[in-house]
Parts: C-alpha cells; structure tokens; sequence
C-alpha cells in the first residue's frame, strides 16, 4: 500500500483490467488510493474503451484504432500527399473520434448489447452520419483551414 501511494503514474495491462475496475497488484482499486493517480490503459475495443473509462483511466490507447490511423495516414501519403497534411488529417480525424467516444461512453449501458440500445444506437447512427457528411466531405478544407500554420521545413513541398 505505501508503494502505491508514492508512486505518481500507473500504467495498466489489459490483462489488468478485471470486473470493471482498474487494479493495483494487491487487487485494491487504484483510484479509489489514489484520485490523482494518471492511469494509462490499453483497449481493444469499444467496449472496454467505455469500461476503462467508466473505471476512470486517463488516457485509454486503442489498439486497433492507433495502428488504422497510422495506416491511414500512410496511405493518403501514398496518394501523394505531404507528411504534414496526412498528419494534420490524421489528428483532426482522432480529434473528431474522441469526441464521439466520449459522446458514445455516456450512453453505453453495460447490461445492455449496443445493438438493443436504442439512444446509443441513434447516436452512433448519428454520428456515422455526420462523418461522412461532414468530416470526410470536407477532409481537404480541414487541412487547409491550418494553412496560416508554417510548416516544418521537412514536410513541406
């Protein structure tokens, strides 16, 4: 228990992870010892993200998610776009996706399949929506809006 409380970051395994609370070696719930605790967390899917997250981790790492976006933005590299616009993409799409997320978290039940959850669907629904719509649609002027940035000597073209 003194180890715990000296310590300043946790970072947690997904095999850590266990009946919806994030734990300390000794199994005590580390945020319950420590409030102030950073803990850092892998998911590997949706619904652990919403259980980390209702177990109050601070960062949460998406496994698949992380190495899709990485992937993307190595593509829209290969389609000839400069390493600075693709990262730029890259960060307003995670942006956008994280906002989701949380939006998604707050209706995510549990005890209920996603698929049963009518306000989570609609949403979800909703949301798919408005990426295609807006987000992909207008990708490029997304970049673009940051054009008053300089660019890094190395990125630009």
């Amino acid at each position: 228990m003194q180890r715990l409380l000296r310590i300043e970051e946790l970072v947690v395994d997904l095999y850590g992870y266990l009946e919806g609370r994030i734990q300390c070696y000794n199994r005590e719930d580390a945020r319950s010892q420590r409030a102030d605790l950073h803990i850092i967390a892998r998911a590997y899917d949706r619904n652990h993200v919403y259980k980390l997250f209702r177990a109050g981790a601070s960062d949460i790492v998406r496994e698949t998610f992380d190495s899709s976006l990485r992937a993307s933005r190595y593509m829209l590299q290969a389609m000839d776009w400069s390493e600075y616009d693709a990262e730029k993409a890259s960060e307003a799409f995670f942006k956008a996706d994280r906002h989701a997320l949380q939006e998604l978290a707050e209706l995510w039940d549990p005890a209920v399949p996603n698929v049963q959850n009518d306000a989570y669907v609609q949403r979800a629904k909703s949301i798919n929506k408005e990426l295609y719509t807006g987000f992909l649609a207008n990708l490029s002027a997304l970049v673009d809006a940051d054009n008053d940035t300089p660019k890094p000597r190395d990125a630009a073209e």
